[in-house]
């Protein structure tokens, strides 16, 4: 709702972008999860846990 209604412009507000670094640190891990080979929508903690008892 805020991105479409303009009011705290309105009240003389300014808009500050902000980009999360939070945000592209998490996609530079899915990123590198991506690369080996590793699913990140599938990706289970029990599944990884399985997986590194070997």
């Amino acid at each position: 709702m805020a991105r479409y209604n303009p009011f705290f412009e309105k009240a003389g507000m300014r808009r500050i972008e902000y980009e999360s670094r939070v945000l592209m640190e998490v996609e530079k891990l899915l990123e590198r999860l991506r690369i080996l080979g590793l699913d990140p929508q599938r990706l289970n903690l029990h599944d990884l846990e399985d997986e590194l008892r070997i």
